[in-house]
């Protein structure tokens, strides 16, 4: 009963030293789990806690402002700091562009560890900043018209696709989210015209099927038409947002054809569109890659619209419509936590997010958004490692 009872203790001592991120090695010594992500733009740094303190270098995730200079003009304007903390009992890096946050880690055991003071020469009691990004509520410029935001919801699985910042503030209220990017491009509303004279621009219908919870849009109006036929409706858009009449036909916004001119291709990019059988979702997206990492990991199709609407052969790739690009291309800044080795870790890649959640990260949404490439006074963002569970996968 004795031995029993020890090994129970022993048990419970261990389920509660793993969940503190610690363990006990073979002669009983408490140690901490290693299992920690450090980001820095500081070369000097790389070169002092690579080797002293056993972290290896996983590259360049992306390109930043630094957070010791003062942007003062260009896109750099929006950008936010991105705050740094360490836990010292703990061992884990932690960063976010929320004060209230950055607070409520400081009162939960996390410190200033000094980056600023050490490596930007500021004073021993400086707020350390890894660098500057901009916020996860950050809407990107377009290059004309109205943006066109993204939203998804992850109970229905529905995306949604909307140029009303009424509509999206409603939208995240009843549960939808960021999707990747805030803003997948630019459209026109609706009775577009340049000057006296109407625009190349087409309707892009939108409709909505309350049993499957799906948003569907297209340009073809025997495509809606049908649509209308096998369960979707009106979802009333224009009537809500828009002061429409009861019966008004909702259009998301006026698009281009993809044989549009070439005046018109110049300046626009394809919008691409994507189903899933599984969750009966519409995907619509401008990024190729993104294109190409829902099929092949999230179970969506080409739903072979440009074949049967436009009789371009089986096989051909679905484009609804060209619309407007973003000025200025961000991506995604994935935040993600690990509650056994205690590590925040944050990455740019939807494969590498992907691969985090399989290995027990649990994810935290989007901590900001930073530069795929260099740009004008940015630097490059590295990550560091001390060994963890973590799996770096290329795209």
């Amino acid at each position: 009963m004795k031995i029993f009872f020890q090994i129970l203790v022993y048990c419970v001592l261990g389920v509660i030293l793993i969940m503190s991120g610690c363990i006990l090695d073979r002669m009983g010594t408490l140690k901490r789990m290693i299992g920690d992500h450090m980001y820095t733009i500081s070369t000097d740094e790389i070169s002092n806690v690579v080797p002293a303190a056993g972290y290896h270098s996983e590259g360049v995730i992306g390109y930043v402002y630094p957070g010791y200079e003062d942007i003062t003009s260009g896109i750099g304007t929006d950008a936010v700091p991105f705050y740094r903390l360490f836990h010292p009992a703990g061992g884990d890096h932690f960063y976010t562009t929320s004060l209230s946050e950055r607070d409520q880690a400081l009162a939960g055991g996390y410190i200033e560890d000094n980056y600023c003071g050490i490596y930007e020469d500021g004073a021993p009691a400086c707020t350390s900043i890894a660098c500057l990004i901009f916020p996860s509520d950050y809407i990107p410029q377009i290059a004309e018209g109205l943006p066109f935001y993204r939203l998804y919801n992850p109970v229905t699985q529905d995306h949604l696709y909307t140029i009303s910042e009424v509509e999206r503030k409603d939208a995240l209220a009843a549960g939808y989210i960021n999707d990747g990017v805030p803003v997948v491009g630019g459209i026109y509303e609706i009775d577009h015209f340049f000057g006296n004279e109407p625009s190349e621009s087409i309707s892009f219908y939108r409709l909505y099927h309350p049993g499957t919870n799906d948003h569907f849009y297209t340009t073809n109006k025997t495509e809606k038409d049908a649509a209308l036929v096998n369960g979707y409706i009106d979802d009333g858009y224009c009537k809500k947002y828009e002061d429409g009449e009861d019966n008004c036909v909702s259009y998301a916004g006026m698009i281009f054809s993809n044989n549009a001119s070439p005046g018109v291709k110049a300046v626009t990019i394809p919008f691409f569109r994507l189903y899933n059988p599984s969750s009966n979702d519409h995907f619509y997206t401008t990024d190729e890659f993104e294109r190409k990492y829902a099929i092949d990991n999230y179970g969506y199709i080409d739903d072979q619209y440009c074949d049967n609407y436009e009789q371009q052969g089986a096989g051909c790739v679905s484009i609804a419509g060209r619309i407007f690009p973003v000025k200025t291309e961000l991506v995604p800044l994935y935040r993600l936590y690990h509650p056994g080795i205690g590590d925040h870790a944050y990455t740019t890649l939807l494969s590498e997010k992907d691969k985090a959640l399989s290995v027990g990260y649990e994810d935290e949404g989007i901590a900001g958004y930073i530069f795929p490439t260099q740009q004008l006074g940015t630097f490059p963002l590295y990550r560091l490692s001390n060994g963890t569970v973590w799996t770096q996968v290329s795209n």
